[in-house]
């Protein structure tokens, strides 16, 4: 074994003379101080912050019958059980290599996974929750939405040094086992989709020709799914949620964008209002949008006067803020490596 001795009293005065100046600087504050590993990290506390609980790097929350079902980017979903939301406990986690989204359905969580496909999760009983289908794909799979007994899914690839996407629709009716009933291919790099009765609404990245914006799908006949209409804006289109008329489409570095689909061939930006940096999920309840922003947390728009929606709240919280859930009482955040729980504002 080597042993390092100090040999000279010089080195032993010297090395005495910069501790004192270091430890002077630390508590003067010339000199940044981390904590080291065991010791507490203070951090930014909002009152209305109800518990946050690390669950690897969350990219996506779904919340039903007391359990919270969490998309981590680095490892696949877990189920956190919260019947006393003051202690949490992880019940399950089901292993995916690069899982991206998921959304839930008649007790059903359908999770894309790039390289992996679709994996369909039962949840029916909480207390065995597994995998009990899955869908596979060539492509890598991204954005997937369901309504009703349908079941939405983008997929990505590239073909001649261009980017696309190509759109699926599934009949789910047999949860198990899903039914392949139509496609688009070759659309622009879709990030977020949305289906309704008619309509299917897709924020889009169009790399190739450098442009952005939304998508809209005329679906009315299931089995044949056609591009009706068109808007473009400028940066990027990160997310979107629907309510009557309008689509609240979010531009990443702008913020929001509303834009009139009365006329689903012509739609119409009516409105905006400019909250920063990454903006990337929106959900709409009553007269509010809820926006997922980054760093920047939370945002609570108020949207009575569509074309002058107004910031009306804002909670910071400890990490970057990628997606959000609405539950009776609980708002639900996906952020960092925290899954963040607050009393409803």
């Amino acid at each position: 074994m080597k042993r390092y001795h100090i040999r000279t009293l010089g080195t032993v005065i010297t090395i005495l003379i910069v501790f004192t100046f270091v430890l002077s600087c630390a508590k003067n504050g010339i000199i940044s101080r981390y904590p080291s590993d065991g010791e507490e990290i203070e951090y930014k506390q909002d009152s209305r912050i109800v518990v946050n609980i690390e669950a690897g790097n969350c990219r996506k929350v779904v919340f039903y019958n007391n359990f919270a079902y969490v998309l981590d980017s680095l490892y696949g979903m877990h189920a956190i059980n919260l019947n006393d939301i003051n202690e949490p406990v992880v019940e399950k986690s089901i292993r995916t290599p690069q899982p991206n989204d998921l959304c839930f359905i008649e007790n059903k969580i359908y999770v894309s996974d790039y390289v992996q496909g679709i994996k369909i999760i039962d949840i029916e009983d909480n207390r065995n929750i597994k995998i009990s289908g899955e869908i596979k794909h060539p492509n890598q799979t991204f954005s997937i939405c369901s309504y009703k007994n349908y079941l939405v899914v983008t997929t990505l690839y590239t073909y001649y040094e261009k980017k696309y996407s190509d759109l699926i629709i599934y009949d789910i009716k047999n949860g198990n086992n899903p039914e392949k009933i139509s496609e688009i291919d070759k659309l622009p790099w879709i990030n977020d989709i949305q289906l309704n009765e008619n309509f299917i609404y897709a924020a889009f990245d169009d790399s190739n020709n450098n442009s952005a914006g939304l998508l809209i799908i005329d679906v009315s006949d299931i089995t044949s799914p056609a591009l009706k209409g068109n808007i473009y804006i400028s940066g990027f289109a990160t997310g979107l949620a629907v309510l009557d008329n309008h689509v609240f489409l979010l531009e990443d570095t702008f913020g929001l964008k509303i834009i009139d689909v009365s006329s689903a061939e012509k739609p119409v930006l009516s409105g905006g209002l400019e909250i920063g940096n990454h903006s990337t999920d929106v959900i709409l309840e009553d007269n509010y949008a809820y926006i997922s922003n980054g760093y920047d947390g939370l945002k609570k728009i108020y949207l009575t006067d569509l074309k002058k929606p107004e910031i009306v709240d804002n909670i910071e919280t400890n990490g970057f803020v990628k997606s959000l859930f609405l539950s009776d009482k609980y708002i639900f955040l996906a952020a960092g490596r925290y899954l963040t729980v607050l009393n409803k504002f």
